[in-house]
C-alpha cells in the first residue's frame, strides 16, 4: 500500500483531472481508508466534520476537505453531498459517490463507466427489485421509523409509481453531474431525503421513474454481492 500512495504523491501534482472520487465521512462513523485499486488519473476528496480528520489534511489517497453541510443529522447531511457532486466536485466534469465503507479492489468499476457511456452509474440491489418491498424492509428491521415509511408508502401510491420498477444500492454513483437529465434527477431527489426518508433508497427509484430511466439500465454489480471486485464493512450502526 505504501508503494501505490507514493506513487499517487508523484503524479498530483503533475495531473489535471477530470473526474473527483468523492466521500462523506461524519464525526466517528467511518474509518477513512485507501482503495486496493486507485485511478491516478482521478482526484479522490473525503468531506467530514470530524476535527481530527481535518487536522490531518490528507488520509492516503484522500484530500480531507470540511462539510459543505451541516444543518442536518448525519445521514442527511452525507445525502446533501451525495446528491449535490455538482458543488462538491465543481471545476470536474465526472464525479464518483463511494460510501466510504467501500473499497474499490479492481478496475471493474472503471471499466464499467469507461465502456457503458452513461450519464450515471449504480450498483444493483443485492435482494429486492422494488421501491415499495423495501420501504417495508427498512421499516421492518428499524432502519427508518414506520410514521415516516407509511407516509413514503403513501406518497408512491398517490402518485402511481409502479410496483417491481427496480432497484438500487446506491453506495456508489458514477455521474455525468453537469447534465442537466442529471442536475435535475439530483435536484428532485434531494428534496425527497430531505422532505421525506433519510433512506436514500426509498425515493431514488421514483426519481428515477420521473425521468423515464429504468434502474436496470444504469445499473452495475452489487458491492456486497461481487466480493471479487469489491469489499464492504459494515457501517457502525449502520442502520441508523
Amino acid at each position: 500500500m505504501r508503494s501505490i500512495i507514493y506513487k499517487l504523491y508523484k503524479y498530483i501534482f503533475k495531473k489535471t483531472s477530470n473526474t473527483c472520487c468523492y466521500c462523506f465521512v461524519s464525526r466517528g462513523y467511518d474509518a477513512l481508508k485507501s482503495h486496493k485499486y486507485i485511478r491516478y488519473d482521478w482526484d479522490y476528496v473525503c468531506f467530514t466534520d470530524d476535527e481530527k480528520l481535518l487536522r490531518r489534511g490528507r488520509i492516503g489517497i484522500w484530500k480531507i476537505r470540511p462539510s459543505l453541510q451541516s444543518s442536518f443529522e448525519p445521514k442527511r447531511n452525507s445525502g446533501w453531498h451525495k446528491t449535490h457532486p455538482e458543488i462538491c466536485c465543481a471545476g470536474y466534469d465526472y464525479s464518483v459517490w463511494i460510501d466510504a465503507n467501500v473499497n474499490v479492489k479492481t478496475k471493474y468499476l472503471y471499466n464499467q463507466i469507461n465502456t457503458r457511456k452513461e450519464l450515471i452509474l449504480t450498483p444493483v440491489h443485492n435482494a429486492r427489485d422494488c421501491i415499495y418491498d423495501e420501504c417495508k424492509a427498512v421499516c421492518a428491521v428499524g432502519y427508518e421509523q414506520k410514521e415516516i415509511a407509511g407516509t413514503v408508502l403513501k406518497f408512491l401510491s398517490a402518485n402511481k409509481m409502479p410496483h417491481h420498477y427496480g432497484l438500487n444500492e446506491t453506495n456508489i454513483m458514477f455521474r455525468e453531474h453537469n447534465n442537466p437529465t442529471v442536475l435535475s434527477i439530483d435536484k428532485m431527489w434531494w428534496e425527497m431525503i430531505k422532505n421525506y426518508s433519510k433512506r436514500d433508497q426509498l425515493s431514488f427509484s421514483y426519481v428515477l421513474w420521473k425521468h423515464k430511466i429504468k434502474p436496470d439500465d444504469i445499473s452495475i454489480n452489487n458491492t456486497r454481492e461481487d466480493k471479487r471486485n469489491f469489499r464492504v464493512k459494515l457501517h457502525p450502526n449502520h442502520h441508523k
